[in-house]
């Protein structure tokens, strides 16, 4: 989250090699030698939890991999966050990963004079890369200098990864963005025979942006939607609104250009979000100074959207490596979501970090 300030690089590209690196060597260690694990800033349980490990059925289950803001990861160098990226790798085909969403603050430092931050990341990014599986990336107040012309952002991960990924992997059946940049996209899956829509939106939304999100779920009201952007939900579990820390509306006239409208959590919901029966859930991060994890549901006229925050850059090491798994049953729509640190080879036990619930709303028999 926080406010301070990316040369081009090569997007999603299956015949890349990764530079061997010192960061990519720590990554491939369990132990990643030179950091110790110390106790992070969280309750009992989270610190006490066992296995909370989930069992996939690929046959009717695929999961949904989640990160939040890595920003720390990326300015510390300190080797988690490419051994986050790992691990998704290493465990395609164990928990079924079908999809990977990033919810913003990728880099802590934005800019094109920051080269090795933004090295951190793609190194974590291309391990996801390598295994075909698709990104979808939200921009965060970190990634740019300018939210409107993040210029360095679009460099390091194009739009062109969306159609590289499309003849790559059979699951991915259409894409398309806003403007024709990345910050603003969509792309849909059809797994197990149900169509799934992935979208992202820019910081603080334009009223255009968020307009387009809406002719898309329209557009594809058969899918599934699940919408990531870096700032919707805030850490008390209510959206976002102009009275919130570090909302939106904070940033008018420095990273938001003056001439620039956006959309607070709040706003995004009343003018757009809530008239869509397809849009099962929304995540986002960013915030801070209070718990790390929040959920609730927003209803409209018999629509149910599961919102949900995660941010936990504030603990030891930039996160710990704590990362979310979101497990999707096509034939339920029963979900489960569970919680995994890579780094300290640890499950969360902790309700508000590991729990179920169903995300089906405009299905029959919702």
């Amino acid at each position: 989250m926080f406010d301070t300030d990316s040369d081009v690089k090569e997007g999603l590209n299956p015949t890349n090699t990764l530079h061997s690196t010192r960061r990519q060597s720590l990554a491939f260690l369990g132990g990643l030698s030179g950091l110790s694990l110390t106790s992070s800033q969280r309750t009992v349980a989270q610190s006490d939890s066992g296995s909370n490990e989930p069992k996939i059925d690929p046959d009717t289950e695929f999961t949904v991999a989640i990160f939040p803001d890595t920003q720390y990861y990326a300015e510390q160098d300190n080797g988690i966050f490419e051994q986050m990226g790992q691990w998704i790798a290493d465990n395609k085909d164990e928990y079924n990963i079908e999809m990977f969403l990033h919810e913003g603050d990728i880099v802590q430092n934005y800019g094109s004079n920051n080269e090795d931050e933004w090295e951190v990341a793609q190194d974590a990014i291309k391990r996801i890369d390598a295994e075909h599986i698709p990104t979808v990336l939200a921009l965060g107040n970190h990634d740019a200098d300018n939210i409107r012309d993040p210029q360095t952002f679009r460099s390091r991960f194009p739009a062109s990864r969306y159609e590289e990924i499309e003849g790559i992997n059979e699951t991915v059946v259409d894409w398309g963005t806003f403007e024709g940049y990345s910050e603003n996209a969509y792309l849909i899956q059809e797994i197990n025979g149900e169509k799934f829509l992935f979208i992202t939106l820019e910081f603080g939304p334009r009223d255009a942006a968020l307009e387009w999100s809406g002719q898309i779920m329209q557009t594809h009201s058969e899918a599934t939607a699940i919408l990531v952007t870096h700032t919707y939900l805030y850490h008390d579990g209510t959206r976002t609104d102009s009275n919130d820390d570090h909302a939106p509306s904070a940033y008018e006239g420095t990273l938001l250009p003056p001439e620039s409208n956006y959309n607070n959590g709040e706003q995004m919901w009343q003018t757009e979000l809530r008239y869509h029966a397809n849009l099962a859930a929304v995540h986002s991060g960013h915030h801070i100074g209070g718990p790390l994890v929040a959920q609730s549901e927003a209803h409209e006229k018999g629509n149910r959207t599961n919102q949900m925050f995660m941010n936990y850059q504030t603990i030891d090491n930039g996160g710990d490596g704590w990362l979310r798994l979101f497990t999707i049953n096509t034939e339920t729509y029963n979900v489960e979501v569970n919680t995994y640190s890579p780094y300290l080879d640890q499950w969360s036990d902790d309700t508000k970090e590991s729990f179920e619930f169903n995300l089906r709303t405009f299905k029959e028999g919702s």
